[in-house]
């Protein structure tokens, strides 16, 4: 989602990921502070913070989800074979 979204609205971030308010803000400054995400006020509303994704950010996601991909491989291969043996 917020790969593929270009920016995000911090809160909405926060509640993608089941975070308060508070929490969204510090793990975002944390994000910021190691050059994964920007963040920037919202030009149609001020009060509202958008993040997005760094070009360094989006190298690290591809390389989560490629992993993660890898694990899906592993685990679906593994049952694969189980079932197999039943």
């Amino acid at each position: 989602m917020f790969k593929d979204a270009g920016t995000i609205p911090q809160h909405v971030l926060g509640e993608v990921l089941g975070i308060d308010r508070t929490t969204a803000m510090e793990f975002v400054t944390v994000l910021e502070t190691r050059g994964i995400v920007n963040r920037r006020d919202d030009p149609s509303d001020r009060r509202v913070y958008v993040v997005s994704l760094t070009p360094a950010g989006r190298r690290l996601v591809s390389v989560v989800v490629g992993r993660v991909a890898a694990v899906e491989r592993t685990l679906l291969s593994g049952r694969r074979s189980f079932s197999r043996h039943e």
